[in-house]
């Protein structure tokens, strides 16, 4: 057969090693054996004890030594495979974060270009119609009329594709993350974050990256709060957000809050109309107010059915 003389090369010198290693481990065991044997042979019987007794001290401290050694080992190999394991996750939060980044880059290229062009084509198809029209030249307003509407519905497909090449390129740990801290800084404020979801879809991520980010800004505004916990849940029929802060509304900005939460227009932010109005959108419901001496902000987003998709629309989108 093809190969066998390799294979019992390899096998013999695999058999050879393993003898010379046990040889190596046993040998200092023989050694102290068969010096034991030569005290015991040269000397009367009232020696036996004493070499029956360096014999035992001997195979104690080589099975303490074995002992050692062996844990050594085990240790070493947890150690390496927990490096391995850690080198694979890093590995994959890399490879995860370049393809959510190209993912996002792709759509701003698309967005920037192919839809800018789509929109001067269709612009000009419009004032083409319109020309012809005025014209009388009806025939020809009427190819332009299919050519708007061909065009329209190719710019609803771009407009489509950039928005599920930029939800794809959502990483839910990371806007949230960014929207927790984005009030560091403004004041001596501890922000703690527990983040229990691990991926939902990017209206979800939008509409909690939101409320956090406007429940901070009030906090740190119209509050005398040190302390602000954000935990967010993942439960089997919905995803849950809860910011929660520890301080009193300040006596003179009480009606300023007030005046904010009933005009969601108002320019000073979106106000907790505007939360409440997001998360109406995608089915959920939003409980804003006093709890536990403090202020807190609870979003609750029911998950969509098996097969369908969530959707939310954006405010001036393109």
């Amino acid at each position: 057969m093809p190969g066998a003389g390799v294979v019992s090369d390899a096998s013999h010198r695999s058999i050879q090693r393993g003898i010379i290693v046990r040889w190596c481990r046993w040998q200092p065991l023989l050694a102290s054996v068969g010096a034991a044997m030569a005290v015991a042979s040269s000397h009367d019987d009232s020696d036996f004890p004493f070499a029956a007794g360096l014999l035992c001290t001997r195979c104690a401290n080589l099975a303490r030594e074995v002992r050692r050694l062996q844990d050594s080992r085990r240790d070493q190999i947890r150690r390496l495979r927990s490096q391995i394991a850690e080198n694979d996750e890093d590995r994959a939060l890399a490879v995860r974060t370049a393809t959510l980044a190209e993912r996002t880059r792709i759509a701003r290229e698309i967005h920037d270009n192919v839809g800018h062009m789509l929109t001067r084509a269709i612009m000009q198809t419009e004032a083409a119609h319109v020309v012809a029209q005025v014209a009388g030249q009806e025939q020809s307003a009427q190819r332009f009329c299919e050519i708007h509407d061909t065009v329209s519905e190719a710019m609803t497909l771009v407009r489509k594709a950039v928005h599920d090449l930029k939800d794809e390129g959502t990483d839910f740990a990371s806007q949230i993350e960014t929207a927790a801290h984005s009030m560091d800084g403004a004041g001596p404020l501890r922000v703690r974050l527990v983040n229990g979801i691990d991926s939902a879809p990017a209206a979800v991520s939008r509409c909690f990256a939101t409320a956090i980010r406007e429940a901070l800004n009030n906090t740190v505004k119209h509050s005398q709060a040190r302390n602000v916990s954000i935990t967010l849940r993942d439960f089997p029929a919905l995803w849950q957000l809860c910011v929660q802060d520890d301080g009193t509304v300040r006596r003179s900005s009480a009606e300023a809050v007030a005046m904010q939460f009933i005009r969601p227009n108002d320019s000073t932010g979106i106000g907790i109309s505007d939360i409440e109005e997001r998360a109406r959108a995608l089915g959920g419901s939003a409980i804003c107010g006093p709890y536990h001496e403090g202020w807190r902000v609870f979003v609750s987003i029911p998950k969509p059915a098996s097969g369908s998709e969530m959707t939310q629309p954006e405010k001036g989108a393109h």
